[in-house]
């Protein structure tokens, strides 16, 4: 049971807070509730592996300890927290121009 709350729970963190900033339905919020779930377990996952001093990861074992929960909740509530700031960040500050220009195919003929 602590792991499925490990798993699933950050990710309302991280809808909550863009729900207040944003105001967003609740339609929306459900219909993005996979992809950042996605999302923060991917990068937990990859902290994990990264920082673990075994040469393998066992996730599925691991659920099964206490301190192993606590550790993972802390951290993915900590990136759940993070996500919508930097998500915010980006789409203010990074913009993407296409430009399509018809060839000269199309003139020749």
């Amino acid at each position: 049971m602590s792991g499925f709350i490990c798993l699933f729970f950050p990710s309302f963190i991280t809808l909550n807070i863009i729900k207040n900033r944003n105001h967003l339905s609740y339609k929306d919020l459900i219909i993005k509730y996979p992809l950042y779930n996605l999302i923060i377990n991917l990068i937990v996952f990859v902290i994990i592996v990264l920082f673990k001093n075994e040469d393998y990861v066992v996730i599925s074992e691991n659920f099964n300890m206490m301190m192993f929960n606590i550790r993972y909740i802390l951290l993915a509530s900590i990136i759940a927290i993070i996500i919508p700031y930097i998500k915010e960040f980006l789409f203010k500050n990074i913009k993407v121009k296409l430009l399509f220009l018809k060839g000269k195919e199309n003139n020749e003929k």
